[in-house]
C-alpha cells in the first residue's frame, strides 16, 4: 500500500509540475509559431502594402546568397528618384510556387503594381545590375528549382513602362 501512495505522490507532482509550465499541450507547425519582423519606418507602409494586395496567407521568402539577404528588397530600380520594391513570398495553399510583387513608392505610399510566378520554390539570390549597360538597371534572380540546391535557373527582369517584365 505504501508504494502504490508513493507512485501516486510522485505522479501528483508531476501533473502539477507540468501543468503550471505555461507551455501547451497543442503541438503547432513550426512555421506558425514564428514570424518575420514587422518593417519600420517608412518601409511599415511598403509592408501593409503588400499585404492588402495579396489577400491569401503567405509565407514570405528570403533570398539565400548574395547581397540582397531580405523579403523585402528596395531599390531605384528606374533611376527616377523614387524606391521601388520587390517582396518574395509563396502562398500557403502553393507553396512550391515562389512569387516576387514589384511595388513603387509615389506620393509617399507604397503601390502595388503587378505579381509574377518564380520558376522555382525558393530564392538563391538577387542581383541588381545593368547588364546590358543601356544606363538602366535589371534584376537577376536566382531561383532553386524544388530545394535542389543543384539546380538552378536564372532570370533577368526590368522594369518597362513602370512595370516588372522578364526580359
Amino acid at each position: 500500500m505504501k508504494v502504490n501512495l508513493k507512485h501516486i505522490s510522485i505522479f501528483c507532482v508531476f501533473v502539477l509540475l507540468f501543468s503550471f509550465t505555461s507551455c501547451s499541450f497543442r503541438f503547432s507547425s513550426f512555421d506558425n509559431l514564428l514570424r518575420p519582423p514587422k518593417l519600420i519606418g517608412r518601409y511599415q507602409g511598403l509592408q501593409d502594402s503588400f499585404e492588402s494586395a495579396i489577400k491569401d496567407k503567405f509565407q514570405l521568402l528570403i533570398p539565400e546568397n548574395g547581397e540582397f539577404q531580405s523579403s523585402f528588397v528596395t531599390f531605384d530600380f528606374d533611376s527616377d528618384s523614387n524606391e521601388e520594391a520587390l517582396v518574395f513570398y509563396t502562398i500557403k495553399d502553393s507553396p512550391d510556387i515562389a512569387k516576387v510583387s514589384y511595388f513603387d513608392y509615389q506620393d509617399e505610399k507604397w503601390i502595388y503594381i503587378s505579381s509574377l510566378d518564380g520558376l522555382g520554390n525558393t530564392i538563391d539570390k538577387v542581383v541588381i545590375e545593368d547588364v546590358n549597360k543601356d544606363g538602366l538597371f535589371e534584376i537577376v534572380i536566382g531561383w532553386n528549382l524544388y530545394s535542389s540546391k543543384m539546380n538552378r535557373a536564372f532570370v533577368t527582369y526590368s522594369i518597362q513602362e513602370d512595370n516588372l517584365v522578364q526580359t
